[in-house]
């Protein structure tokens, strides 16, 4: 074992045990591996896994692994706003500590709001560190979550090694798990991070998330009103508006749903309403628009994933938008995918 500024780097082979493990146990110091030997018992977990939306839900199974491994154990997650109304009233954890991101890009622009960013920013950190925790799980791997992750005074901070560990985060982790090929789907290199703290790793949950009961009432109420529908949503995020479908093939999948009676309805979140008014206007009568819902109203439907011809989805980003991202779709390619996907569910 090597120490280095007081931080344990190096990782061991996992001892022979009943259990599914494939990867290297992190060799943790002896209060944390009894503690996860005995359940959890007195030991705050931190999880840091900031966003987003899809992120937050491939981060959730193995964070209910570690819950059903240590039931004893304090689970509080940081994630920014508004991403926390995924893990509110979550009942694997017992906390949620949800950073205004929307606050602080604007406060840095305004010097006259930066006393009041101060203060927010140092009551966020007292709440953190409020916690006490024991053990903080970097999920997220960049520079705002390692620090973080600092910030709590945790003194064990599992991180990722590699190219999963962006804008210097592999400083501020005090552990390390190997993050694997880039082609790696995140929710493998998740449960890494569970491996590496020697719990099983299966059967894998799903998320878990509880819809509240006044957001599935008003999807029952949506549901009745529309009849059998599907789900067009053409936003993105400003930083990543390349996700975009373009609303050519929005429109064409409105026309498949239409042939097989299914009433496409357009959904949208803050500061998307003119996408779905361009594509409202390019599917005509096929389609309606959702009036504005919560977030956990239009969850969990069926989908399929349309690529172009000779080219699969990598989920890498970089790779995906330089291959020419929605070029060579075109609409005869999304009707034949979505023919094929309510046959499907048809036949279910």
């Amino acid at each position: 074992m090597e120490w280095h500024a007081g931080r344990c780097i190096s990782l061991r082979a996992g001892r022979a045990r009943a259990g599914p493990y494939t990867r290297a146990v992190l060799d943790l110091p002896a209060p944390i591996r009894r503690a996860l030997e005995g359940g959890g018992k007195d030991l705050t977990i931190l999880v840091l896994r900031l966003g987003a939306m899809g992120d937050i839900a491939r981060t959730l199974p193995p964070v209910r692994l570690i819950r059903a491994a240590l039931p004893e154990a304090r689970i509080h997650w940081v994630a920014w706003k508004p991403w926390t109304a995924l893990l509110e009233n979550h009942p694997d954890l017992n906390g949620v500590i949800g950073l205004p991101r929307a606050m602080f890009r604007a406060g840095f622009k305004k010097p006259g709001d930066w006393p009041s960013l101060a203060r927010t920013t140092r009551a966020l950190i007292r709440e953190i560190r409020a916690l006490d925790a024991g053990l903080a799980l970097d999920f997220h791997g960049d520079l705002r979550s390692g620090t973080l992750g600092l910030l709590s005074k945790a003194p064990v901070r599992i991180g990722y090694e590699g190219h999963q560990a962006k804008e210097g985060n592999r400083l501020f982790s005090t552990h390390r798990v190997p993050s694997g090929g880039r082609r790696t789907p995140r929710l493998e290199r998740n449960l890494d991070i569970v491996r590496g703290l020697g719990l099983p790793d299966r059967p894998l949950p799903d998320a878990g998330m509880k819809i509240p009961e006044a957001d599935a009432e008003r999807a029952a109420e949506l549901a009745r009103a529309f009849g059998t529908f599907a789900i067009l949503n053409p936003g993105a995020s400003q930083r990543q508006a390349y996700k975009k479908p373009p609303t050519p093939l929005l429109a064409a999948a409105a026309r498949a749903l239409a042939v097989h009676d299914i009433k496409p309805v357009i959904v949208y979140g803050p500061g998307e309403e003119g996408d779905a008014i361009g594509l409202a206007e390019a599917c005509g009568p096929l389609a309606i628009t959702a009036p504005p819902t919560p977030l956990m109203t239009p969850w969990g439907v069926p989908f399929v994933i349309v690529s172009p011809p000779g080219r699969d989805y990598t989920g890498i980003k970089r790779i995906d938008r330089n291959a020419g991202g929605f070029n060579a779709i075109d609409g005869m390619r999304v009707e034949s995918a979505v023919r094929s996907l309510v046959e499907r569910i048809t036949a279910a």
